[in-house]
């Protein structure tokens, strides 16, 4: 009967009228997305918060998984990928990680 599908992504150029700007709304969220998953944040003391930081990145992470990579994208990846890697000790991928940090 009611069938959900997807939500279907698009690039829209962030400066129409800018012959030097590739980047598009979809490819900033995405950077933005994958900035705040990056960092290494301390996890809250209590249940309810440490349950709903848990559910958003839950859901960021799902939203994230319905994307199409595409070129642009897989580039801004790469970008945020490099970035994390240099990022030292405030990345999650950095090589020291507080014991205490949100997953």
């Amino acid at each position: 009967m009611n069938e959900s599908r997807p939500p279907v992504y698009q690039h829209v150029p962030v400066a129409a009228g800018c012959p030097n700007s590739s980047e598009s709304y979809l490819s900033l969220a995405m950077e933005v997305a994958l900035m705040g998953m990056g960092q290494q944040r301390v996890m809250p003391e209590g249940l309810y918060a440490q349950d709903k930081v848990c559910r958003n990145e839950e859901q960021l992470l799902s939203r994230l998984q319905e994307l199409q990579l595409d070129d642009e994208l897989v580039q801004t990846l790469q970008k945020q990928c490099i970035l994390l890697l240099e990022g030292g000790p405030f990345s999650g991928l950095g090589e020291v990680i507080h014991r205490e940090s949100v997953p």
